[in-house]
């Protein structure tokens, strides 16, 4: 069977379209997704920054500083689909990403 990967730049982005891709019929067994994420440095976001309670900010400041945690990862999504399947695959992907690449 063959198999068609896509390299995505966000999870949202990455679930979205595995979720379009289980919609089209193909087995879930024959999705995977994952992440190329680096943990040699510090993901944007994390704990270590901006996590303190004490200080001068704004109660709502955590939120609005963080609220879009951004991990700098690229997420990998593979599938193998039957050629009957194929079309309808691409098309999936097509729709849910935001450049159809």
């Amino acid at each position: 069977m063959p198999v068609i990967a896509r390299v995505i730049e966000t999870l949202t982005e990455a679930n979205a379209a595995r979720d379009a891709v289980l919609r089209c019929g193909v087995p879930p067994d024959c999705v995977t997704l994952w992440s190329q994420a680096d943990e040699a440095g510090g993901v944007r976001g994390n704990f270590l920054t901006g996590d303190c309670e004490t200080g001068r900010s704004e109660p709502d400041e955590y939120d609005r500083r963080f609220k879009d945690f951004d991990t700098g990862a690229r997420f990998t999504l593979s599938v193998t689909a039957s050629d009957e399947q194929m079309p309808s695959v691409e098309a999936a992907l097509a729709a849910s990403t935001r450049d159809g690449r």
